[in-house]
């Protein structure tokens, strides 16, 4: 204890007389700052340059655009941005708007049509079978045709009762398949009570029994019993409880499903509790599948037995309707030939003969259309552009190429950023491309292409960033490469050296050397390279900033920062 007093007056002793060395300063003299104590810098103007920098491997770089032959819409992309391709891959597979299914069903309805007709002119008189043969199929025709326009019939839905519409289950733009629920439509006079009676006092309910209902909406009601459950729906503390149905006589038209009742069996002072129910709702499903095209019904509003509650679209009943059809007249044309034969002739046998050529001339055209649907690469290459996406509708010559295709004729650097970089990188910024294999050599380049999504490994983001090398001299595709991205080059901005500060943005404070002693203060902090860091606000040129301890002496600045990277790859 003697010891420990002894200290804390030495202490005393000491600060006493470092402050009374201070207070025999004279005013305003600043404080001497040991040599030994810190290292200092001065804060000036200079030039800063940002670079991000990676690595990657040189490729081909001419760009070859593809589009679409044909008209349609894209169904899938199975290829990105860097991805590397072979002459006749798949881009994008891409589905008929079913302009081009209907050339080929045309054409080929118009080449059944046409060869029937020239089968109708040759003089063979047909047999009992071949006309009886020839009737059945006329009639399954006509079934087919009738079964055809049936299901475009039922592509309005109408209402098949009067009353209101409880449930819609369906919206407008939804593709529906056949038997889907559509619609829910209640009479909302035919409503009834549920409820329940403890196996106790079941003998003493009867089927007509009078009951009063009352609800907190419509207040007290007349019902009568309608139905007595025979299987318990559950448990009480008096026994098994069975469902109870009470029709209300005259209910009024508040009553909706779901509400809350409570019936009251008057003749032995039973109150039990109830839920309000319609009565045979009736449920509307989908007869054929199709998009919900027109929905002008909504829930809770009254229809009437006939009315349309919604329309759907089936391009492919309409296709199918058609073909049908041309069918039946075919078979008909043919039949009535058969039972009336005529005698050809011979200008109309080689008209039908040309026309049947062309026909199939026009499938061929039609097939082959169909068949260029798919959008493919001409030549082996890298994905350098994609401009399309599922859903996309694409078309010949229109806008902006689907693809940009890189031959290897030309060469270029891909090389990843990673996440917290990329947003620093513009197409057209300037680059510097070094290589191993030619060491002191240092070509120009241009940031050519910013891939849209990024590539993660291990929780890291990274960016394939397409370095246009427009000079590569003696640079090979294959080789690896090292890539400085100019993003940044500031000219007489205030400099500080990184070492200095603390914390980042505009949180960074540094310790400024005022009357001898540091400081701490606020700044904010501008853009960085390896070396010096700008300062937006907080500081003048000239100050002095600690950049560290045991030192000796203010070490110099620089006034202008070597080209680094601030977050590269």
């Amino acid at each position: 204890m003697r010891r420990i007093l002894i200290g804390v007056i030495t202490a005393v002793v000491i600060v006493g007389l470092l402050l009374l060395m201070r207070m025999s300063q004279p005013k305003g003299a600043a404080a001497t700052l040991s040599p030994l104590q810190y290292s200092v810098a001065r804060a000036h103007y200079g030039n800063l340059t940002v670079s991000v920098t990676g690595s990657g491997t040189v490729q081909a770089g001419q760009s070859l655009d593809v589009g679409a032959q044909q008209s349609g819409t894209v169904t899938s992309v199975p290829v990105t941005v860097g991805g590397r391709v072979q002459a006749g891959q798949v881009l994008a597979d891409v589905a008929d708007d079913g302009a081009l299914e209907g050339n080929v069903q045309s054409a080929l309805t118009q080449l059944a049509a046409d060869r029937a007709s020239l089968a109708q002119l040759t003089p063979v008189p047909p047999t009992e079978d071949a006309i009886t043969a020839q009737e059945k199929r006329v009639a399954a025709d006509a079934a087919v045709v009738a079964r055809d326009q049936a299901n475009i019939g039922d592509l309005t839905v109408t209402a098949p009762i009067s009353g209101q519409v409880a449930v819609v289950d369906v919206t407008a733009g939804q593709v529906v398949a056949q038997g889907t629920e559509l619609f829910e439509i209640v009479q909302p006079q035919a409503v009834e009570i549920q409820t329940s009676v403890p196996e106790i006092d079941l003998p003493n309910i009867y089927t007509g029994e009078g009951v009063q209902v009352w609800t907190q909406d419509q207040g007290t009601m007349q019902a009568a019993v309608s139905q007595i459950g025979l299987i318990s729906s559950g448990q009480n503390r008096q026994g098994s409880l069975y469902p109870v149905t009470l029709t209300l006589e005259n209910p009024p038209s508040g009553l909706r499903q779901g509400m809350q009742a409570t019936a009251n069996f008057t003749e032995f002072y039973l109150t039990e509790p109830g839920t309000v129910t319609f009565t045979n709702p009736e449920t509307l499903v989908a007869q054929v599948s199709g998009t919900v095209a027109a929905l002008p019904i909504q829930a809770g509003q009254s229809v009437t037995a006939g009315e349309t509650l919604l329309t759907l679209e089936n391009q492919g009943l309409t296709v199918q309707l058609v073909s049908d059809q041309a069918q039946q007249a075919a078979d008909i044309s043919q039949l009535q030939q058969m039972l009336h034969p005529t005698a050809p002739d011979a200008a109309e046998v080689a008209s039908l003969k040309q026309r049947i050529a062309s026909d199939e001339a026009a499938i061929g055209r039609a097939r082959q259309a169909l068949g260029q649907l798919d959008i493919t690469s001409p030549i082996a290459g890298v994905v350098t552009a994609v401009n399309v996406q599922e859903g996309s509708l694409v078309a010949p010559g229109a806008g902006t190429p689907a693809f940009t295709i890189e031959a290897p004729n030309s060469l270029q650097v891909l090389v990843p950023i990673s996440e917290i970089s990329i947003a620093q990188v513009e197409i057209g910024q300037s680059v510097s491309v070094t290589a191993d294999a030619l060491p002191g050599e240092t070509l120009g380049g241009k940031v050519a292409e910013i891939a849209p999504a990024g590539v993660t490994s291990q929780g890291v983001a990274t960016f394939n960033v397409t370095v246009d090398v427009p000079h590569p001299g003696a640079l090979r595709a294959g080789m690896s490469a090292d890539v400085s991205i100019r993003v940044a080059s500031l000219r007489h901005v205030l400099l500080v050296p990184n070492e200095s500060l603390t914390g980042y943005g505009k949180q960074a404070t540094v310790e400024v050397v005022t009357h001898g002693a540091p400081k701490l203060r606020h700044v904010v902090m501008g853009l960085s390279n390896e070396v010096s860091t700008e300062i937006l606000s907080g500081l003048k040129s000239g100050q002095e900033v600690v950049t560290s301890q045991a030192s000796s002496g203010t070490l110099p600045f620089g006034s202008s920062s070597s080209s680094s990277s601030s977050g590269g790859n």
